[in-house]
């Protein structure tokens, strides 16, 4: 019978991806809410787009861009590509596959835990927001939710990349490539 190239390493990887671009498009989903703090009425709800890049309201403009809220979804991107080209270019990184995947994993966790923070690294701009209360929205906790899934997703597929019995097998083949080369330098002599 013959093995399925779609094995559990492929719909790891798939699962990453996947996960890394869901969570890109959580930036539309509503990141900050904003109330009145005297009557709890809420008057303002802002995306990711808007609480990152700045938004301006009636001519004035109320928020300023935010480096880290960038930096948060740019590091999940960032992660989404390193992976897919890991996963698409398989022979790019060849025996690099693993750190490659690290490094991908690094980039999910930081961006995830950085996007919830979001409402720390929103630049507002004014005096109008003493007078309102911001709490954060769904879209910066679904983002990290899932940038966090395709680096759990991502760490299982190094462990399927490296199973015990394939570490097992590189370990008896580099032994036996030491006794082969020793062997040979001892008769060299």
């Amino acid at each position: 019978m013959e093995k399925s190239k779609f094995g559990f390493k492929y719909w790891t990887n798939v699962v990453a991806i996947v996960l890394g671009i869901i969570s890109f498009f959580m930036l539309f989903l509503p990141s900050m809410r904003t109330e009145i703090t005297a009557t709890g009425q809420e008057v303002g709800v802002y995306n990711g787009f808007q609480t990152m890049f700045g938004y301006t309201e009636k001519g004035t403009q109320i928020m300023g861009f935010s480096f880290i809220n960038f930096l948060g979804s740019l590091f999940i991107v960032l992660g989404v590509i390193v992976s897919a080209v890991n996963f698409l270019l398989p022979n790019l990184f060849k025996d690099k596959k693993v750190v490659v995947n690290v490094v991908a994993i690094a980039l999910f966790v930081v961006g995830g835990i950085i996007t919830f923070g979001t409402l720390t690294g929103v630049v507002l701009l004014g005096n109008k927001w003493a007078l309102f209360t911001n709490t954060i929205g769904e879209g910066p906790i679904i983002e990290g939710i899932l940038a966090l899934l395709s680096a759990a997703s991502l760490g299982v597929s190094i462990y399927a990349w490296n199973t015990p019995e394939e570490m097992n097998k590189k370990i008896e083949e580099a032994i036996m490539e030491k006794i082969a080369k020793d062997a040979e330098e001892s008769n060299a002599e």
